[in-house]
């Protein structure tokens, strides 16, 4: 009995550790563009500890092939992913790799301008692009003090690709968030995209943070001019962000250590 239970336990341990399980609410009614599903892909940057910058120009990725009517083991009509799609044969970029902006809104004001509800497609779009902000914040707020899961250093940035969904009554669902993202995603046609994203990339985190640390490090600084508050931090993440593609949409003072020991959880 007790070799049981041992052989048991190593299958549930082995088992456990081996395979991987994503439980998500399935969107039954997606909004389509051309008839066809897609998920939006945004670019986030990370700085310090901690300032949140969204990437404007959001990527719409579409599945190759039409949704309506297809059956569920038609995965090139359900997945939305650039690289899954690229292995087919019938594949067109053009069709698959968009813009939030403006394909969004001529989708919405020429094609499904009742689903706009009133609002029409530009400013339907700029909902879904400010629900996108509003939910990438509470996303790094919600991180702060799981020094287990996530801790940002100070003088150090990071991109991240946030996936999103948007349902016929233009609700945002996040889908998942990638460190490290596949920038492959944009595809050959939007590269420009990526160039300007890495360019402000430097000139938010190394031209202008580290002018602002410097700054504040610098021995005529007075106490009270340092960050210390939301509000500050935030102010100083617009400055920073002012003039480039990025949107400031998180900012504030992060403890840099877990409590119980100096830099305890940094990874």
């Amino acid at each position: 009995h007790s070799q049981r239970q041992t052989t048991r336990g190593a299958f549930c341990y082995f088992f456990y550790f081996s395979v991987r399980w994503v439980l998500q609410k399935y969107i039954p009614r997606p909004l389509l563009i051309e008839g066809r599903k897609f998920h939006l892909r945004a670019y986030v940057l990370c700085v310090g500890a901690i300032s949140v910058y969204f990437f404007e120009q959001v990527l719409l990725l579409c599945a190759q092939r039409p949704y309506q009517g297809c059956a569920l083991s038609d995965r090139c009509a359900h997945l939305t992913n650039t690289a899954v799609a690229s292995e087919l044969d019938d594949f067109e970029e053009s069709k698959c790799v968009k813009l939030l902006d403006p394909d969004l809104e001529h989708e919405l004001d020429t094609r499904q301008p009742k689903l706009a509800r009133g609002l029409g497609g530009k400013a339907a779009a700029h909902k879904v692009l400010g629900d996108m902000h509003t939910i990438t914040a509470e996303l790094f707020r919600a991180y702060r003090g799981e020094f287990a899961a996530f801790q940002p250093l100070p003088n150090c940035f990071e991109h991240f690709g946030l996936d999103f969904m948007v349902d016929e009554s233009l609700r945002v669902w996040l889908l998942e968030v990638n460190p490290g993202p596949d920038f492959k995603q944009t595809g050959r046609r939007l590269e420009s995209v990526v160039a300007t994203m890495l360019d402000d990339s430097v000139t938010v985190a190394l031209d202008r943070h580290l002018a602002l640390q410097a700054q504040a490090s610098s021995p005529e600084t007075r106490p009270h001019e340092a960050v210390s508050s939301q509000a500050e931090a935030m102010a100083q993440a617009k400055y920073r962000a002012a003039g480039t593609g990025f949107k400031a949409v998180y900012s504030d003072v992060w403890p840099l250590n877990s409590p119980g020991g100096s830099g305890g959880g940094v990874l």
